[in-house]
């Protein structure tokens, strides 16, 4: 089906999948009715079927509520996708210019590992920054990351770490 360097994906209430491609700088979509690449969806950097956001090597993707959120590490940006259209919404572009890698999206809040840190986006506000004491291994060279109840979890160096989130998602 044309996929290259599948770094994430993700799944939208459809069931629809979206695969970010880490070398083809490109997110692919494929519908869940056949499983086919919907072709009007973006490669070597589109993403979308109106407007442009380019991913540069795209290590994490989301979706929540109607968005995707795409990593684009090189670009320094969290692109917004919207899924029902594939309308480009923005991007996200995190504190101190950090790169994002790793994505989740847990309690209304985007985190993103980088190399300066863990980054937090609270969604509703539009607040973001490094959390304190994440200036670690665990948080800056992790390319996976989860959050389950108030903890959020990175995995590096084949080892897996946790820190605990507090009610505004911002400390560790």
């Amino acid at each position: 089906q044309g996929l290259n360097y599948m770094y994430a994906s993700a799944t939208d209430s459809s069931g629809n999948i979206y695969v970010a491609q880490y070398s083809t700088y490109g997110v692919k979509k494929y519908n869940y009715s056949d499983m086919k690449n919907d072709t009007s969806w973006g490669s070597n950097g589109t993403v979308g079927r109106s407007g442009s956001c380019r991913t540069y090597y795209p290590y994490g993707i989301k979706v929540h509520n109607g968005i995707i959120y795409v990593g684009s590490y090189y670009d320094r940006k969290i692109r917004k996708i919207r899924v029902s259209d594939g309308a480009c919404l923005g991007s996200i572009t995190p504190t101190n210019n950090a790169n994002p890698r790793g994505l989740d999206i847990h309690n209304g809040h985007i985190y993103a590992t980088t190399q300066r840190g863990l980054y937090t986006y609270n969604i509703s506000n539009g607040a973001g920054r490094i959390c304190s004491g994440t200036n670690s291994h665990q948080w800056k060279y992790s390319y996976a990351l989860a959050g389950s109840g108030n903890k959020i979890y990175s995995f590096y160096g084949y080892k897996m770490y946790s820190g605990t989130l507090t009610a505004s998602g911002s400390n560790l």
